[in-house]
């Protein structure tokens, strides 16, 4: 296997320039790899331990070192000679002592996607549409600074372009072409940078995408050509690792990054940032650190985050996905503010958006085009970093970071897909901008997140909390941010540096909720900072997310039994089962006489797919694998969900066991992948599912999960894994190599013990549904010790709770309006709690309905008029003066409708022996009033108004 093939070609589209280039082009999908220019062997990156001396490692047989690195620790690049396998070499190093980490040297790919539309402007720093970064209005502040460097770690640069010359970086302690290292830092003659990817010390662009990014960045102003960057007087390192296809190593673009971080710790070279518009390749641990080490050393690290139209939080792509606190991950919008088509996005990977449709920019040999990607958004961000560095020289680079992506423009269309909705900007209308900041405090929630709001949790954990303030980018300290749960105070954050916050003074408060609950819950932020300052939480604008008062952020938390996969022992079953007729892209139900328990529900109509899932109820015929939850399933189990082909192998189901202690066993055996399309045997997959009558867990078992003719697409790296019950999954992986051959895995509940909560049995609504008339909640609740004492808190959704001391409630309430209500309903026992939702929707009265009320309420008059003496009236006319005598003679236990000439305000005086008073309002409304307090509470509790006075000439009526 050539581990230089990338794993996807995103090169898509036409380039159009002032000159004729080749367009690379894929209409329909189909997968191209870059060549491999040198021919290399494949090659593996070793880290060998802190202890391990070079002179005492023990290396296979059939490999050779290819590159040290002078900067980076016990790291080593190895070739894989002629004869060897990739998979066996990196078998090999696993078992020696000594070896700290071995992975493949990773294939990765230019972030391009060009496009062949009509001649524009540079709309993104500049347009009439308002959706730019305000790059003239920054530059009235400043057009950046010669003594700043970006480095762009890409195909090259064309240092000779008429727009770029000018700003090319050179070494002053270099003298070209003498063929000395007169710097003594390794490379001969590295005048403008250097070229990894063949060894040399000429970074000439022989692809055109690094030299398109370089002028983003820092095209020169006002020399009368082309095109103006962002910071067009910033100094660029080209540091070439990409081929002229696109293509390039892993090793080599960590020797860009040794070669930066050497040039600016050794050699004090004042580089704020690197340009980074490539990935794809796999997880590279030796990358993600010496990303880390260019953190320390004060560089930002900018990534575009991909074209492949992903989620890359789920489906993750590197280096963008990286959790390094020092990259910037940026997604593409277009003009319209979109996010666009072909951009990737995931709220927690991706940091800011920024232009990158029908980017103009320059090429190479002085020609200037379009292109497209989130290649071309990232080198706006990278200017924007140069541009501060230059404004604000003796900030440090988290600063910088920190303004670019907490004071963008908020967009409502990048909703759920990129963090806090932004895009970005340089300079803002309201002093708001990263280079015009002035006094902005930006509260954050970054901990939880969730595209939707919703967090699904396991109860008895401790769930993590992160808010950040920072005021300009700069620590706010001394701050005070309240979690709650439903109202109610559960967790303090603080930034001390102790409990759950590993920094003091870094302006991110740390807590931890425990979620002592089951049942689904409202999280909401508060910050206490300003409650006596009589500062008030403006309404959210769109063009700026900058907060005081309530944190914007509130989370429904569901917290309830949420099955996991924990690796277990590996058992493979061997048996001859019944074999199943499946073709491509097919299902069948097996028969079985009993039913299976799985985590969530037991089931007994099962349906196999050949795709490697298996649901209830209805089968599934899908080969492209998705992240989970998946809409056409409602109960599924996918041990391996991807374009499988059962050819030349089998699918079979065997019934092991006998009653109660059945169990079912899916097999799913030489089966391969349709992509591979080899008839190795070696490159099939051998995995089975087993179910059981007794006890609710699926255990996975994967004899064979390795494709030698193409490790890329082995160990599950491109399907699903994982168990979905309606809208809620719980997944091992996506799109990821986790798997290895010979493991087993589990999915069960755990071990949570439903006795140590209340249960609410029963939660119904039952009334009139409109305004001014009662419904009735009904509320039944038990734990598992008698006698228990439960408390009960309703609220009608209306923001006020109810507290009932009783582990069942009758309560009626009256909406006042029509509209749609949750109640919110929770049981608390031994400090554990259970919370439950209904809703109601209360209508307004239709004209009939309002008609029907209307002829009742007149025929209710009638009745009256025509026998007021049974109604204790006189006559219609004539009503009595009610006085403490006349209600007093009334018979005990009886019920009268009244009515009086005179006004009664104080009611106490004359209803001191009634049980109960009340009337209606005009629009049948109930207020009531009772001497009796447990009455008037009671009254309060249920939602009704309390009756304060009898109008004279009103009706009302009295209970005795």
């Amino acid at each position: 296997m050539d581990w230089r093939l990338s794993l996807r070609a995103l090169i898509c589209g036409t380039l159009v320039s002032s000159a004729s280039y080749g367009a690379v082009v894929d209409n329909n999908n189909t997968k191209q790899v870059s060549p491999n220019a040198k021919n290399e062997l494949p090659k593996l990156l070793v880290r060998w331990e802190d202890n391990v001396v070079r002179s005492s490692r023990v290396r296979p047989s059939g490999v050779s070192i290819k590159k040290t690195f002078n900067h980076i620790k016990n790291v080593e690049v190895v070739e894989v000679q002629a004869g060897k396998t990739l998979k066996e070499a990196l078998s090999e190093y696993e078992k020696i002592p000594g070896v700290a980490v071995v992975e493949p040297d990773y294939r990765v790919h230019s972030m391009l996607t060009p496009s062949d539309l009509d001649f524009g402007l540079l709309w993104g720093l500049d347009n009439a549409s308002n959706t730019d970064i305000n790059a003239p209005q920054a530059w009235d502040l400043t057009t950046g600074s010669p003594e700043v460097v970006v480095a762009v770690i890409d195909s090259g640069v064309d240092y000779t372009h008429d727009d770029l010359k000018a700003n090319m970086w050179q070494n002053p302690n270099e003298v070209p072409d003498n063929g000395i290292d007169d710097d003594n830092n390794g490379y001969i003659d590295d005048v403008y940078g250097i070229d990894a990817a063949n060894d040399d010390s000429d970074p000439m662009d022989d692809d055109n995408h690094g030299t398109h990014v370089s002028g983003t960045i820092a095209a020169a102003l006002n020399n009368g050509k082309g095109v103006v960057g962002v910071a067009p007087n910033t100094k660029i390192i080209a540091c070439k690792f990409l081929d002229s296809f696109g293509g390039g190593d892993t090793s080599d673009a960590i020797e860009c990054l040794n070669y930066l971080y050497d040039l600016k710790v050794n050699h004090g070279v004042n580089i704020v940032a690197t340009n980074n518009s490539w990935g794809g390749g796999g997880y590279s641990e030796i990358l993600k650190d010496v990303i880390d080490q260019h953190k320390d050393a004060g560089m930002v690290f900018v990534a575009a985050a991909g074209n492949e139209t992903r989620n890359i939080d789920i489906d993750l792509t590197y280096p963008a996905s990286f959790d390094n606190e020092n990259i910037i991950s940026v997604a593409a919008i277009d003009e319209q503010n979109q996010i666009a088509d072909f951009s990737n996005f995931g709220i927690e990977n991706v940091d800011i958006a920024a232009p990158g449709v029908d980017i103009y920019s320059t090429l190479r040999d002085g020609q200037y085009g379009y292109m497209s990607g989130t290649s071309m958004a990232a080198p706006h961000v990278t200017g924007a970093i140069a541009l501060l560095a230059a404004h604000l020289p003796s900030e440090s680079a988290d600063v910088y970071q920190r303004l670019v992506t907490q004071m963008g423009v908020r967009v409502p269309g990048l909703n759920g897909l990129v963090a806090h909705s932004q895009r970005m900007i340089l300079w803002g209308e309201n002093n708001d901008g990263p280079l015009n900041c002035e006094d902005k405090k930006v509260v954050r929630v970054l901990e939880p997140v969730s595209p939707d709001g919703v967090i699904f949790v396991t109860p008895n954990v401790d769930l993590p909390l992160k808010v950040s303030v920072h005021n300009c980018g700069k620590p706010v300290l001394d701050q005070t941010f309240l979690a709650k749960v439903d109202g109610e105070k559960r967790a303090t954050l603080v930034d001390t540096g102790t409990g759950a916050d590993d920094v003091a003074g870094d302006g991110i408060y740390h807590g931890m909720l425990s979620v002592d609950f089951l049942g689904t819950a409202v999280l909401s932020f508060s910050d206490e900072s300003e409650a006596d300052s009589g500062e008030t939480t403006p309404s959210e604008d769109e063009s700026n997310e900058t907060i005081v008062g309530d944190i914007a952020g509130e989370f429904i938390i569901n917290s309830n039994y949420r099955p996991s996969f924990t690796e277990v022992p590996y058992e493979f079953i061997e048996v001859e089962g019944t074999p199943l007729s499946l073709s491509l892209d097919d299902f069948e139900q097996i028969n079985i006489n009993f039913p299976v328990k799985w985590p969530w529900a037991d089931e007994s109509e099962i349906f196999v797919g050949s795709n490697g899932i298996i649901t209830a109820g209805a089968g599934v015929k899908e080969y492209h694998n998705s992240p989970l939850p998946y809409s056409l399933v409602n109960h599924g189990v996918m041990p391996f969900w991807d374009d499988l082909d059962p050819a030349g192998g089998s699918v079979t189901y065997s019934v092991i066991g006998n009653a109660p202690d059945r169990q079912l066993v899916v097999d799913y055996k030489d089966v391969q992948l349709y992509e591979v399309g080899s008839d190795s045997p070696e490159d099939r997959l051998t995995f089975q599912v087993v179910m059981s009558e007794r006890t609710p867990e699926i255990v996975f078992n994967y004899k064979d999960v390795d494709v030698p003719s193409n490790s890329e697409l082995g160990a599950g790296s491109s399907a699903t894994i994982g168990y979905q019950y309606q809208n809620i999954a719980s997944d091992l992986s996506y799109n990821s190599a986790l798997l290895s051959s010979e493991t087993s895995y589990k999915v069960s509940i755990g071990d949570i013990n439903i006795d140590d909560f209340p249960e609410i049995s029963t939660l119904s609504v039952s009334g009139v549904y409109r305004p001014g008339y009662p419904i009735t909640l009904e509320v039944v609740s038990s734990a598992a010790e008698e006698n228990a004492e439960i408390q009960l808190s309703v609220d009608f959704g209306e923001g006020e709770s109810i507290t009932v001391p009783s582990e069942t409630a009758n309560l009626s309430h009256i909406y006042a309006e029509a509209g749609t209500y949750n109640i919110e309903v929770s049981a608390t026992w031994n400090d554990k709690k259970i919370f439950r939702t209904v809703v109601v929707n209360i209508l307004e009265l239709s004209q009939f309905e309002q008609e029907l009320v209307n002829s009742e309420h007149q025929r209710t008059l009638d009745i009256v008029a025509n026998d007021p003496e049974s109604y204790g009236l006189d006559s219609p006319e004539t009503l009595i003066t009610a006085t403490k005598e006349s209600i007093d003679a009334l018979a005990s236990g009886g019920t009268y409708l009244l009515g009086s000439s005179e006004e009664i305000t104080d009611l106490t005086a004359v209803f001191a022996n009634a049980h109960l008073v009340w009337t209606y309002t005009d629009e049948g409304g109930f207020l009531g009033w009772s001497p009796d307090a447990a009455v008037k509470t009671k009254i309060s509790n249920s939602g009704y108004d309390t009756l304060t006075k009898i109008e004279a000439g009103s009706g009302f009526w009295v209970k005795k």
